[in-house]
């Protein structure tokens, strides 16, 4: 989460150290939120090294609701957009149009209209 929000802030020298100290994301009930941060940090700063791993553990998720929303815990994009954004980094731009419209479909469904007028823009 770090990575991100100092990638975000345009810090990338920080935002790339606070990737390298991160751990291992556990394969529990929390896993789409911390899969989607990681995500999204790792497109921030283009980071293609362990994309395709991420990609392939997230693909489980990319029908599910927003991160966080089961557990009330944090809401994220649905992870179908991270998967979009790893597709992307990755160089499969007509995957990650797949993924994104899929984001966005989700988004819909779920009243998240800022997250799907975002998934849609990424689409085209």
């Amino acid at each position: 989460m770090l990575a991100l929000a100092l990638a975000r802030q345009g810090n990338l020298p920080e935002a790339r150290a606070a990737r390298q100290q991160a751990p291992p994301i556990r394969a529990d009930y929390f896993f789409p939120v911390f899969a989607t941060f990681r995500a999204m940090a790792m497109a921030a700063l283009g980071e293609q090294e362990g994309a395709r791993d991420l990609y392939e553990a997230l693909l489980p998720h990319a029908g599910g609701p927003p991160a966080g929303a089961g557990s009330m815990s944090v809401a994220l994009p649905p992870p179908a957009h991270a998967l979009g954004e790893l597709s992307r980094l990755l160089g499969d731009e007509r995957t990650a149009r797949a993924h994104f419209t899929r984001a966005a479909q989700i988004a819909t469904r779920w009243g998240a209209q800022s997250w799907a007028a975002t998934s849609r823009r990424a689409a085209s």
